[in-house]
Formats: structure tokens, C-alpha cells, sequence
């Protein structure tokens, strides 16, 4: 908090936003995706969706179960629902074995999402090395690591993810940045996660 209340004071003093100190090239807008489609059915859940699509928005993330047969049932209902949205993300918050993971990757993959974040547990580094290598959906995660020391073995070789997503809220800028530079040397995009955490 202190470390973000500072970069917050900075950018007050400079009268400039925080992410111009970050980047003197930031960018001035950004695509943002629908985190979540909680609606009780299937039909109210491709509404919501629907909805979103007509006030431009262009990509969802679903959390789903580890019962992979479950959620391509869901997934697949959404897609078909909701044809005119461009990008789906899938979210199992860290829920699947690696068995299931494994056929998560491949379907979710089938289906040309995003990415499939936190398949398994956040401390399972083998795990996620062997996942990274199979066929399929490129693996997202990263909003658990609070340190750079904490996630570069994550973005080595053999690495365990596809797509970086630190949360600032636990990192704070500063090590944010840190965090941004050693995935980028390991040529892994970075995406901010945003989460309530």
C-alpha cells in the first residue's frame, strides 16, 4: 500500500498519471474484458453476455470447475449464445488435477480461448511445467506472486506459463516493473491482473 500510495503522490506532484511514470509511451485506452458471467441460467448468463456485446465490449472470462466435461458444456453454450464475442478466457481458480488440466488445456484449446488460467494449485511448478508442454490453450497466472523472487523460476526454462498476470495489488509498481522486465527477457507477454485481492 505504502509503495502505491507513493507512485500515487509522485504522479500527483509530476500532475501526470501514474501510468505515464511507468511508460512514457502508455497508452491512452485498452481493451478490458468481462471478468465473470454470474447469472443464475445458461439463458440469462448469453443475455448478459449479449448485452455487454452491444456496449462494445469485445472478451469474457468464465470461471468454471475442475469437471472439465461441465464446463465445455458451458463454454460451448456461451459461444453458441453469444457468437459475436471475440475472445473467451477460462478460469478454474487453481481447481483441476493434472489429469483434468491436461484435457482442459487440449479442449478449451479446441475452442481458441485466450488462455486457461490457474489450472492447478498456485505452489504446483512441476506441474504447470508439464502442462505448458502439452497441446492446447496457452496457461495464464501469476496473481499470487507478491516478489520477483517469487515467480522467475515461473518464467524460466522449462517455464510453466504462457501469459504473465501479476496483480498489482499484491506486487505493487514497483516490483511490478521489476516482475514485467524478467518475463519480458524470457519473451512472455504480461498482463495486469486486476483482481479484489
Amino acid at each position: 500500500a505504502v509503495d502505491i500510495a507513493v507512485w500515487d503522490a509522485i504522479g500527483k506532484r509530476e500532475q501526470v498519471p501514474v501510468a505515464a511514470l511507468l511508460s512514457p509511451d502508455s497508452r491512452k485506452r485498452f481493451d478490458v474484458y468481462l471478468s465473470g458471467v454470474r447469472r443464475a441460467t445458461l439463458e440469462e448468463r448469453v443475455d448478459h453476455v449479449n448485452w455487454w456485446i452491444d456496449t462494445g465490449l469485445r472478451g469474457a472470462k468464465i470461471f468454471l470447475t475442475g469437471d472439465v466435461g461441465a464446463g465445455v458444456t458451458e463454454l460451448d453454450g456461451l459461444m453458441a449464445g453469444a457468437p459475436g464475442l471475440e475472445q473467451w478466457m477460462v478460469d478454474t481458480l487453481w481447481m483441476c488435477s493434472h489429469e483434468s488440466a491436461e484435457v482442459g488445456k487440449v479442449e478449451y484449446g479446441k475452442r481458441a480461448v485466450r488462455f486457461f488460467e490457474c489450472p492447478l494449485q498456485p505452489e504446483d511448478l512441476a506441474g504447470h511445467q508439464e502442462l505448458v508442454k502439452k497441446p492446447g490453450a496457452p496457461i495464464a497466472l501469476g496473481e499470487h506472486f507478491r516478489s520477483r523472487y517469487q515467480m522467475a523460476a515461473w518464467v524460466q526454462q522449462p517455464r510453466a506459463l504462457d501469459v504473465y498476470q501479476p496483480d498489482i495489488g499484491r506486487t505493487r509498481f514497483t516490483d511490478y516493473m521489476s516482475q514485467k522486465e524478467i518475463a519480458a527477457k524470457a519473451g512472455i507477454p504480461t498482463t495486469p491482473h486486476m483482481g479484489s485481492g
